[in-house]
């Protein structure tokens, strides 16, 4: 038989998926990529929004960032930080220089919203890396015991946590923010620079009364210590970015006693650095915006603003759990409150609580993490406690870094419970409920109509707010060129004409605001002046009363309504609405023009002498009036020269 050559049969081993996630699991960069990936899925689309609300003021319309030369008076200089400096009271140099080089790189004319906007989903998502490398360096520290694979899972958690978290939403989709997003992330480095790094190392050890030989043990060691330098510089660059970075400076002392156990004096000697930068950085502040504070106590006195503050304590803490609802604006929050009242009281025990339990878990080492997150959330909310008054109570922004200290405790409690599985699980249905409100609550930034518009019908009923909705309407292409709004005095301006080609889509944007803002005055103005110039008198007059409804003491609404009813033939309406214009402001000159012009026509000319000769007052040089003045005082005297009278 013919001899058949052996088959060499090769098979190949499968590597079981648990191994191979094991193996994923355990490199270095993976927890990174994950961060990464969910921080641009779940943030990308931002890139496409537009600018909304104060970005004008700090980018838009800011000269400072349009060229390089003015770096240097970014970090002197007040009218270099925004386009209103009477309005915003502060110094954020290194966010201007940001947005100088964004301005630099997008290569246009006009600074472009998409860079901006990537920017602030960069430095978000670098916050959130470093983030995970301080929880994993601090649980390293305070929790040896438990296994390097459920510490990294409790630390990629946290980040993970605070990546999606729907608070930060307004930091990461309002392009105004990235000085948020940069005190973070340099606040973050320098806890990264102050905490140890780690190596695997392997050591031999023999159990001689067991009778075994030497066995490899696989243990982790720290690298290097402190890097002070490192971290006072990074801290440096987080004052510079936003003042609330400041109180790291605080957390110095407590993370070498609790994290290196370093005795006091050692302690509180690397600490000196810190608090000395953060000294110069606030007498720098202050010689720059010539003065501590923002602005005055928003409730008339410091003490009363105090009060009025400790009462957001209960909405801090729902907004921290990631409950809704959530605000673009807090300003409908009472002030004047009194020292006994509920939510005084009740954000009072909060922060008493807080402050208890944290000197508790500080005397209890297996309890240093509680100690050290609460820390940090009660450090980081003083810049916007109104210690320094603000211009506000509170914001949803505010928490951005002091909700760090939030994710410490929570984590640390996470590593707590027993049964890991349950633990998991409540963790992964924890941070896909907060992604699905991130997702939702992005969308309402896209542009001021989104914002300003959903916020009021949605929301609480804020005057700003709808006043901000209104102004970006008049923003609209469909109008802009037909009604100036003023944005100190918020007076409708006309300053064109309607046209066939801008009728419909101007009446079409009309309507629509109306059926947002039924008894908003700008919008029920700029409708019935609209209306008048179309010729549907009756419409208009039924807009004009609706505005005197809402707006008695509004004398050129009353004005208005009196032209309108002129051109209606009811002489004695208009002269109704004439008297009440004239009534709230004596100069009123449409009202003393329509009131002349009714009173000839009525052939009562010793009253349109009255209404003529104060407008000759009024208008010195308009040679009109005086014509007309003279042809009713000839009238009056029984020389009837002219048949018509003043228009």
């Amino acid at each position: 038989m013919p001899s058949q050559d052996p088959v060499l049969v090769v098979r190949r081993e499968t590597v079981p998926i648990s191994k191979r996630c094991r193996d994923l699991w355990q490199k270095p960069w993976f927890p990174f990529a994950v961060i990464g990936l969910v921080c641009a899925i779940l943030w990308s689309r931002t890139v496409f929004f537009g600018f909304v609300w104060d970005d004008k003021f700090f980018i838009q319309n800011l000269e400072s960032i349009r060229s390089l030369r003015h770096l240097p008076e970014i970090f002197y200089s007040l009218d270099a930080q925004s386009s209103f400096p009477e309005g915003f009271k502060l110094f954020r140099p290194l966010r201007t220089v940001q947005y100088a080089l964004l301005y630099l790189l997008a290569g246009q004319p006009e600074p472009q919203p998409w860079i901006f906007h990537l920017a602030n989903i960069v430095w978000h998502c670098a916050a959130a890396m470093l983030f995970y490398q301080t929880c994993l360096g601090l649980f390293r520290l305070w929790a040896p015991r438990v296994a390097p694979a459920s510490l990294q899972a409790a630390a990629l958690f946290a980040a993970l946590g605070f990546a999606v978290h729907p608070v930060v939403t307004e930091v990461v989709c309002w392009a105004k923010s990235l000085d948020d997003a940069m005190a973070a992330t340099f606040a973050l480095a320098a806890i990264v620079a102050l905490l140890p790094a780690w190596r695997q190392v392997v050591r031999v050890e023999c159990d001689s009364r067991a009778g075994m030989s030497a066995l490899p043990v696989t243990l982790q060691e720290a690298r290097h210590n402190p890097r002070v330098g490192w971290a006072v510089f990074w801290y440096i660059m987080a004052v510079y970015s936003k003042i609330s970075a400041a109180p790291l400076a605080l957390l110095i002392y407590p993370l070498l006693r609790l994290g290196h156990r370093l005795d006091k004096r050692e302690a509180l000697r690397k600490t000196l650095p810190f608090i000395a930068a953060a000294a110069v950085f606030m007498v720098h502040r202050r010689w720059v915006i010539g003065q501590s504070a923002q602005t005055a106590p928003i409730s008339g006195t410091y003490l009363q603003t105090l009060v009025d503050t400790i009462a957001t304590a209960p909405t801090y803490l729902r907004l921290v759990l990631g409950v809704p609802p959530f605000f673009i604006d807090y300003s409908f929050l009472p002030g004047g409150l009194s020292l006994f009242s509920p939510g005084v009281l009740a954000g009072a025990c909060l922060a008493g609580g807080m402050v208890v339990i944290a000197i508790w878990s500080w005397r209890r080492e297996p309890w240093h993490f509680l100690s050290f997150g609460l820390c940090w959330f009660g450090f980081f909310m003083l810049p916007v406690s109104n210690l320094l008054p603000m211009m506000q109570y509170m914001a949803e922004r505010f928490l951005y870094l002091p909700i760090f200290g939030f994710f410490i405790v929570a984590a640390f409690l996470w590593m707590k419970i027993s049964r890991r599985a349950l633990a998991s699980a409540g963790a992964a249905s924890l941070l896909l409920t907060w992604s699905i409100l991130s997702w939702d609550r992005a969308l309402i930034w896209k542009d001021e109509i989104t914002l300003f518009v959903t916020s009021s019908q949605q929301g609480k009923k804020i005057p700003r707010v709808e006043q901000n909705a209104v102004a970006a309407i008049f923003e609209l292409p469909s109008l802009r060129g037909l009604f100036l709004l003023d944005a100190k005095s918020h007076k409708l301006i006309p300053i064109a004409a309607v046209t066939p080609a801008n009728r419909a889509a101007a009446e079409q944007t009309l309507n629509q605001a109306r059926e947002w803002f039924p008894k908003n005055v700008q919008v029920l103005s700029a409708s019935a002046l609209f209306y008048v110039q179309i010729g549907g008198l009756d419409t208009a007059e039924r807009l004009f009363l609706a505005v005197c409804a809402q707006d008695s003491a509004n004398s050129d609404a009353w004005a208005n309504l009196g032209e309108v009813q002129v051109s209606q033939g009811r002489s004695d309406d208009a002269i109704s609405a004439f008297g009440k214009s004239l009534a709230l402001n004596p100069n009123q000159l449409e009202a003393l023009r329509g009131s002349s012009s009714v009173y000839w026509r009525k052939e009562d000319y010793k009253r349109a002498i009255e209404a003529l000769e104060k407008l000759k007052k009024l208008e010195p040089n308009n040679t009109n009036d005086e014509y007309w003045l003279e042809q009713a005082r000839h009238r009056l005297g029984g020389d009837p020269k002219t048949t018509n009278g003043p228009q």
